[in-house]
C-alpha cells in the first residue's frame, strides 16, 4: 500500500503569488489614488507594467518542460515589458504633456491586448492555473476596460481610472484562489 508523500512545491507557485499580490495592489493603489495625480499613476503603471512582465516571463520558462506551447506563456511578459518601457521612453523623451497625451490611448490598447493573451491562454492552453476556462474573466474585464479607457479618453481617461485599478484586482484574486486550488489539489498524492 502506497503512502502519500508531500509533493515539493511547485517553484512558479512563487512566481503566481507575487504576481497575484502585485495585481491586487496596483489595483488598490489605482483605485484609492488621488486620480489628478497623473504622474504617479502612471508611475505604478510603469512599475507594474514592468515588473508584471518579469513576473510573467519567470513563469513562462518555468513551465518550458510541462507545457507543450510554453511559449504563448511569455507573450503577455513581452508586451507588458515593451509597454512598461516605451512608456518610460516617451514620458522621458517626448515634449512636456505630449507623452501623457499619447500614452492613455496606449494603456487602452494595452488593457485590451492583455485582456485578449489572457482569454486566448485560459481557452488555449493546457496549463492547470492559467489554463482554466474561468480565468477569461478577468481577460474579458481587461477588454472592457481597454475600450473604456481608449474610447473615454478625448473626456480624460483619468476620470475612469477605476477600470484601471478594478481589473488587476480581479485578475489577483483569480490566481490566487486557483493557485490554492491547484497547490491543494497537487500537495498530497501517491507517486
Amino acid at each position: 500500500m502506497d503512502s502519500p508523500r508531500l509533493k515539493p512545491r511547485n517553484r512558479s507557485n512563487l512566481t503566481t503569488y507575487l504576481h497575484a499580490v502585485l495585481a491586487i495592489l496596483f489595483g488598490i493603489l489605482v483605485l484609492f489614488s488621488h486620480s489628478q495625480d497623473i504622474s504617479a499613476l502612471l508611475s505604478l503603471f510603469v512599475f507594474f507594467a514592468l515588473f508584471t512582465g518579469l513576473l510573467e516571463i519567470i513563469g513562462g520558462l518555468r513551465q518550458k518542460m510541462q507545457i507543450k506551447r510554453w511559449w504563448v506563456l511569455l507573450i503577455p511578459g513581452a508586451v507588458n515589458l515593451f509597454v512598461g518601457i516605451f512608456t518610460v521612453w516617451l514620458l522621458e523623451f517626448s515634449a512636456a504633456g505630449q507623452g501623457v497625451i499619447i500614452i492613455f490611448p496606449i494603456i487602452g490598447i494595452w488593457a485590451a491586448v492583455i485582456g485578449a493573451l489572457q482569454i486566448i491562454i485560459a481557452l488555449k492552453v493546457p496549463h492547470p492555473l492559467t489554463g482554466h476556462p474561468l480565468m477569461a474573466i478577468p481577460g474579458s474585464l481587461y477588454i472592457v476596460a481597454g475600450i473604456l479607457f481608449f474610447v473615454s479618453f478625448p473626456s480624460m481617461a483619468i476620470s475612469i481610472v477605476w477600470p484601471l485599478g478594478v481589473c488587476p484586482i480581479v485578475f489577483g484574486v483569480f490566481l490566487l484562489i486557483f493557485s490554492q486550488f491547484i497547490s491543494r489539489k497537487d500537495l498530497l498524492s501517491p507517486s
